[in-house]
């Protein structure tokens, strides 16, 4: 809270010769910047990012896997064959906020791609402040078959349909995503969904938040851009908080009849082409209201005013 004495001092400088208030609307706008400073001070965080990525991709016996930490920007990418079996994981983010996580695979595949966005804030204020975390989710799909994914798994995030979905014997595939935000170690938001299809068909299986748009084919799920703003609760006055978003895509499959089209599973989360598109911010709002304190000196003080300006009026 701005000090209390601040309304007085500002009185005593008007009766030492400070410039007079000449009008009715200059008075106006004196009382409301008096009340304003008095009863309530801006908001003020301070925020430090990290970004991690990893990515993991297994197709047959062989595995490749990176990883990135970096408080501006990272892209790791991780790609894998054997013989026909690939897998392939990318994950990318900055610091605007933007992101996205991608995995696919092909006949005997596993991909796993996540990116960790960490965030450290500070009320960086002599007040308690209620916190929120406001966040846009780009669109994205899954899709897992058999046989040819349709567009998604070519990366343009709309399937909508696919073609001889249908597996033989033990064949599987399956896509997914999980995305989840944990305050301080808990989990406070939290959504995801998978396709699993084999030779009884393709089910979807989800929780959590659902997305704009969302659209569910024979084997495949995609989604339009979303806006979110989840609420963090009451952060006490220089105290701190550790937030972090953490998104993970991943694919997994076996599938033994080698005839089947490329990329038997498909998972996006983000947008590779929304990069100015996803910002996430933290908005704070301040819980001060006027003292009884702090009344009383602005009464003082606006009394002050008034009998200063009858004064000026007298001597003309």
């Amino acid at each position: 809270m701005a000090p209390p004495h601040l309304a007085l001092f500002l009185f005593i400088s008007q009766q030492q010769g400070s410039p007079m208030i000449s009008n009715k609307k200059t008075l106006s706008a004196t009382i409301a910047c008096l009340l304003g400073v008095s009863a309530f001070q801006a908001n003020a965080a301070l925020v430090t990012l990290d970004i991690t990525g990893d990515t993991t991709a297994t197709a047959g016996v062989n595995n490749d896997s990176d990883n990135q930490t970096n408080n501006f920007s990272v892209s790791v990418e991780s790609t894998e064959y054997d013989g026909p079996s690939n897998a392939n994981a990318k994950a990318r983010g900055d610091d605007t906020g933007w992101f996205y996580s991608t995995a696919s695979g092909n006949y005997n595949f596993l991909s796993q791609s996540t990116l960790t966005q960490t965030y450290n804030v500070t009320n960086d204020n002599n007040a308690d402040q209620f916190f929120d975390f406001s966040f846009e989710v780009m669109n994205g799909s899954i899709d897992a078959s058999c046989g040819d994914t349709g567009y998604g798994g070519y990366g343009y995030g709309a399937a909508l349909s696919a073609y001889g979905s249908g597996c033989a014997g033990d064949d599987f595939a399956e896509a997914g995503y999980t995305a989840e935000i944990w305050l301080n170690g808990g989990s406070i938001w939290k959504s995801e969904a998978k396709i699993i299809t084999d030779s009884n068909g393709s089910s979807l299986v989800s929780s959590g938040p659902t997305f704009n748009n969302s659209s569910v084919g024979s084997n495949s799920l995609y989604w339009g851009a979303t806006l979110f703003n989840v609420n963090l609760g009451l952060v006490a006055a220089n105290t701190s908080f550790i937030l972090e978003y953490v998104v993970t895509t991943k694919v997994a499959g076996e599938i033994l009849d080698t005839s089947y089209s490329y990329n038997n599973a498909y998972a996006q989360f983000g947008d590779p082409n929304g990069f100015s598109s996803t910002n996430n911010s933290f908005n704070s709002r301040g819980t001060d209201v006027p003292e009884p304190a702090g009344l009383a000196l602005l009464g003082f003080g606006l009394a002050g005013l008034a009998m200063s300006r009858r004064k000026h009026k007298t001597s003309l």
